[in-house]
C-alpha cells in the first residue's frame, strides 16, 4: 500500500471492548487484511488497590468504551470496522481529525497516565 497506517479511535459500547477487538482481529485474519488493518489495541493500566485482605493488582481500561485501531483508512476497512457488533462509530469531530496526528503524541499522552502504549 502506498499509504501509511495511522491510529484511529473506535467508539464501542462500554464493556464490549474485548469482544470488538477479538471480532476485528478474527475478521482481519479470515479476510487476509493484515496490510490494511495492522493492529488493534485497548489501552490498559496496572492498578494496585489495598484492601482488607492485602494489596490487589489488576489491569484496568484507561478509556472505557474505546478501542484503538492502526489501519489504512479505506472504504472497505471503514465498512468492516463500522459493522462490527458493539461498535457505535468513530471518535472524531471533523473528517480531517479522524486519526491521531502522531504516534508519539499518543504514546506520550498514555505514558503521562502511566499506561502501556500500544506497540
Amino acid at each position: 500500500m502506498a499509504e501509511t497506517a495511522k491510529w484511529y479511535v473506535v467508539h464501542t459500547y462500554s464493556g464490549y471492548e474485548n469482544t470488538v477487538m477479538a471480532t476485528i482481529e478474527k475478521t482481519v485474519e479470515t479476510r487476509q487484511l493484515q496490510d490494511i488493518i495492522q493492529q488493534v489495541s485497548i489501552p490498559m493500566e496496572t492498578v494496585t488497590e489495598v484492601t482488607d485482605k492485602g494489596p490487589k493488582t489488576y489491569d484496568r481500561k484507561v478509556f472505557p468504551g474505546y478501542v484503538l485501531v492502526k489501519m489504512v483508512m479505506t472504504d472497505d476497512a471503514w465498512y468492516i470496522i463500522k459493522n462490527v457488533r458493539g461498535v457505535t462509530g468513530w471518535r472524531f469531530a471533523r473528517w480531517e481529525d479522524r486519526h491521531i496526528r502522531t504516534p508519539d503524541a499518543l504514546s506520550n499522552r498514555l505514558q503521562a497516565f502511566g499506561v502501556r502504549p500500544p506497540a
